[in-house]
């Protein structure tokens, strides 16, 4: 269920801790996945453990091929190693291409109804709620909404936004109010 709730604006959002093949610019205000056969992951500087938090991202750039259209917007525990597919690791919580979910790192397809819609040029928030323990991914082009529960024993607090990038090319920028 989606509550409404009193958001707190992130004014000096940008990239920061990066792995794999994934380069920072602008500032570190766009990411790019590199050439190279490799994913790669970035979070977004600061750590939240109270309030909501809002993040703007545009998709700067994506695979033009419908079956490869995959990029991760979600959270990851603080506390869980940086890692180049960090989509998989035990904390993460978050939406892909493909219509895939993924809760603790354990992959699903189209969980409670999600259904992957990003596109390029698209603008997509992620809202982190710490105080009611969710996390939500809204489309502005569509207005699609998906949100998860968080359960802070298997994903602990401090919660870090991240992104990862899987095929070559694609490019996100976050942007700042």
């Amino acid at each position: 269920m989606l509550y409404p709730i009193s958001v707190i604006p992130v004014p000096h959002a940008f990239f920061g801790q990066s792995i794999g093949n994934i380069d920072i610019k602008d500032n570190g205000h766009v990411i790019k996945r590199g050439l190279l056969p490799r994913a790669g992951s970035v979070r977004v500087m600061g750590y939240y453990s109270s309030g909501c938090h809002q993040f703007r991202f545009t998709i700067e750039n994506l695979e033009t091929k419908s079956d490869r259209k995959w990029i991760f917007f979600g959270i990851v525990s603080i506390l869980a190693p940086v890692e180049a597919q960090s989509y998989k690791a035990p904390t993460v919580h978050g939406w892909a291409g493909l219509n895939k979910v993924y809760r603790n790192g354990i992959k699903s397809i189209g969980f409670e109804g999600y259904i992957s819609d990003m596109e390029k040029n698209d603008t997509l928030i992620l809202l982190i709620n710490c105080d009611q323990r969710t996390i939500r991914l809204t489309n502005e082009r569509t207005n699609s909404k998906h949100q998860l529960e968080i359960d802070v024993n298997t994903c602990p607090l401090p919660w870090q936004p991240f992104v990862c990038l899987y095929y070559a090319g694609d490019q996100v920028r976050i942007l700042v109010p």
